[in-house]
């Protein structure tokens, strides 16, 4: 059986094929540590590669507007797709990533079925790793353990608004755990 790191290792691996040149992502999704799919960020099949240029501000097609790829397939959503289009079930798996999920990959992940997402780095918005808490889904990363479990329901029995959330140890998002990179 293989342990987090060696699984968080070969994300690494796994991510170094991605095509996107902002950040290289890579997944692994397991079923009793062993792996089921596996994905990388990049280019969605048969589509020309992402390119970012560090010097010039916005590429001449628009793709880097300092808000992150607009090319790019995230790790996973491809890790997903894998799965998916080879009849491989999701429900009751871990993600081992090397970064955390953006808040769109995490909503993927979330109605998988996934159960815990285990991630090395950070990605620039905490977002997704509050969406995926308070959907139960177990979160183990440099936040991981400090995030609390938000409850889906107040004390009435109703939802609980956007507004309403709290995330405890993460009241200063401008500085908390801000990464290098961007993806």
């Amino acid at each position: 059986m293989l342990s987090d790191q060696a699984l968080i290792n070969i994300a690494g691996i796994i991510g170094e094929s991605g095509t996107c040149s902002r950040l290289q992502v890579g997944a692994v999704l397991t079923v009793d540590r062993r792996i089921i799919s596996t994905g990388y960020n990049g280019a969605a099949a048969g589509m020309r590669h992402c390119l970012h240029a560090e010097t010039i501000p916005y590429d001449q097609d628009g793709t880097n507007d300092g808000k992150g790829c607009k090319i790019s397939v995230h790790a996973e959503a491809n890790v997903i797709a894998f799965a998916a289009r080879h009849g491989v079930q999701t429900f009751a798996s871990v993600l081992y990533t090397t970064h955390s999920p953006c808040v769109t990959c995490a909503r993927l992940l979330i109605n998988a079925g996934i159960e815990e997402v285990i991630y090395e780095h950070d990605y620039r918005d905490p977002e997704g790793l509050y969406q995926l808490k308070e959907a139960g889904v177990k979160v183990t990363g440099p936040y991981g353990p400090g995030l609390s479990t938000v409850s889906t329901t107040r004390g009435d029995g109703e939802g609980v608004h956007p507004g309403e959330r709290t995330h405890p140890g993460f009241e200063d998002t401008e500085t908390a755990g801000t990464p290098d990179t961007d993806r």
